[in-house]
């Protein structure tokens, strides 16, 4: 990695200031043709002044991906979850969330699943000062909770998938997103979380959604972009099989992870959407 940095001397605690600095860098870069290369939901400040000083230096810098490093997007198919999921001829494998599958062949490209009661754990995804989502410390508040930063100082394995969930408006602006972690079936009685930031959901009620899934790698610079037509697909899928009508924007949109991002292109994605209540 490659990183732009404008040195910025600024008075501290003015993230105003900041702000203005990183849409000047952005104005600098996009005049160059080099703005898309830029990792923008990845900023750094570097302080290096003390607390009490009334000026000091600090930096201001984002990953920039060099030409040879740049990544593509892969067309495999999506890892089964056979090879994912523990079970007797996987036995080293993880432990997953349990649904039945339901067949619909008016959706062929679309997986109907009802998710069965189960405890998990969940967080908001908080933004920064640049109003960027802030997806690694929300998975580290849940990941401490498995590692036993919880009333019973109880280390537990983890359930797949990661379950990321925007809640979005009429306009498909997003108002909110969370993530969470499924808990095992063994712990009957699951801790609460000692970070006030993490919640215990137990015994939520099953629950019926529409899932498509996908493989391969997802470079940072164009997950929103890949995410956005896998939903787009989901729902084109939805409308023409009538198990969505036309012009209806999902109040919640989710996104299932099952893999790692070091697998490489023998990866796991899953767009979803929940199945509209009947009345």
């Amino acid at each position: 990695k490659q990183w732009y940095q404008r040195r910025v001397a600024i008075t501290a605690g003015r993230h105003k200031l900041i702000r203005k600095q990183s849409k000047k860098m952005k104005e600098q870069l996009s005049s160059k043709g080099l703005s898309e290369k830029v990792q923008w939901n990845m900023p750094l400040i570097f302080d290096y002044g003390r607390p009490d000083d009334k000026v000091k230096r600090m930096e201001l810098a984002f990953p920039w991906i060099a030409d040879d490093e740049e990544e593509t997007e892969s067309t495999d198919d999506p890892k089964p979850l056979s090879q994912i999921c523990k079970s007797d001829k996987n036995p080293k494998g993880w432990e997953c969330a349990e649904f039945k599958e339901i067949k619909n062949p008016d959706i062929p490209n679309v997986q109907e699943r009802i998710y069965k009661s189960a405890n998990s754990v969940v967080t908001k995804i908080e933004t920064n000062i640049f109003g960027e989502a802030q997806y690694e410390e929300a998975l580290k508040r849940l990941e401490k909770y498995f590692n036993g930063h919880n009333n019973a100082n109880l280390t537990m394995e983890i359930v797949v998938p990661v379950t990321f969930t925007m809640e979005i408006d009429d306009n498909f602006v997003p108002v909110e997103k969370f993530v969470a972690h499924g808990i095992s079936v063994a712990v009957t009685d699951p801790p609460q979380p000692t970070d006030p930031k993490v919640y215990l959901m137990k015994n939520t009620p099953e629950f019926r959604v529409y899932v498509r899934a996908f493989g391969g790698v997802i470079p940072s610079a164009k997950s929103e972009e890949i995410y956005s037509r896998q939903f787009e697909l989901l729902m084109k899928d939805l409308i023409k099989g009538k198990a969505m009508a036309e012009n209806t924007v999902p109040p919640t949109l989710i996104t299932l992870e099952y893999t790692n991002p070091e697998e490489g292109s023998q990866q796991r994605h899953e767009v979803v959407i929940p199945k509209p209540q009947t009345t």
